[in-house]
């Protein structure tokens, strides 16, 4: 005959099944309360995220504003220095070749405007230094190797006049080399007129050497020692001839000895036909 029982549990085994059930619902209690808590940071930290990237934005929009007027200010800098500096080597040229021919009364004058002219050279020199070609930047194209020695010639051609000094230049063509043809232009002037201030004769050539045309200018001065050499190199003018150089990927080259003069030197790119 079946029986049936009831078991009732022991007074401490109630009492451990509540404090069982107290204990989880107070664990369940503070595990909600930290997932909100949790859910509140992570809502502060999206915000304060939003927040930094509306900033980062904000001064990455004021940084390019400040890069692209620094880029405006420089390229007009530089197109002044360049204006005035040819204005000024021409006012400069014709001065002294006025200075030769001028009379004792008229020298005065000549005197206070080359004096003048020596103080706007340092003006130019300044402004310089504050346009850095890094920032400017070159205008590249393709352009005549003959074209740019020819300009150079012309540029210096005055003072290859006052000073007696016979130059030799020599370009083949059609060579092209891809070039900023101003500043390249601007760098053999200055190279010849260190030449011209050397020697009774200079020669400027430009040669084509495989992938590269390599422009020479050489003067039959005294030789140059090392030290006098690199001293050469960091001259203002030169060094910033230096950088333009740089910037077209080559590298200025200076060498002397005895009974060779000086010469000045440098390659740049050749454009190849297609």
């Amino acid at each position: 005959m079946p029986f049936s029982f009831l078991v009732r549990p022991r007074p401490d085994q109630v009492r451990a099944a509540r404090l069982d059930a107290d204990t989880a619902d107070r664990v369940v209690a503070v595990m909600r309360e930290s997932n909100a808590r949790l859910e509140e940071r992570v809502r502060q930290l999206q915000s304060r995220v939003a927040q930094l990237e509306r900033e980062n934005q904000s001064l990455r929009t004021r940084a390019d504003a400040d890069s692209q007027a620094h880029l405006l200010k420089s390229r007009f800098l530089q197109h002044a220095e360049t204006e005035l500096r040819a204005s000024f080597e021409a006012v400069v040229g014709f001065a002294r070749l006025l200075w030769e021919e001028a009379s004792l009364g008229q020298r005065p004058m000549l005197g206070s405007l080359l004096s003048g002219s020596q103080r706007m050279g340092k003006v130019i020199d300044q402004m310089a230094a504050v346009s850095p070609l890094d920032a400017v930047g070159l205008a590249f194209e393709e352009v005549e190797a003959a074209d740019l020695v020819g300009g150079a010639s012309r540029a210096v051609a005055m003072e290859l006049a006052r000073q007696g000094v016979a130059l030799e230049a020599a370009a083949p063509t059609p060579v092209k080399v891809r070039a900023d043809a101003a500043w390249i232009r601007h760098a053999l002037t200055v190279f010849v007129l260190r030449a011209i201030d050397r020697g009774s004769s200079v020669a400027m050539s430009a040669i084509p050497k495989g992938s590269l045309v390599r422009f020479d200018v050489a003067d039959r001065g005294p030789d140059i020692d090392a030290a006098a050499l690199d001293m050469l190199l960091v001259e203002p003018e030169m060094a910033r001839c230096r950088r333009v150089i740089e910037l077209h990927g080559g590298a200025l080259e200076v060498t002397s000895g005895p009974g060779l003069g000086c010469t000045i030197a440098f390659a740049l790119p050749a454009v190849t036909s297609t």
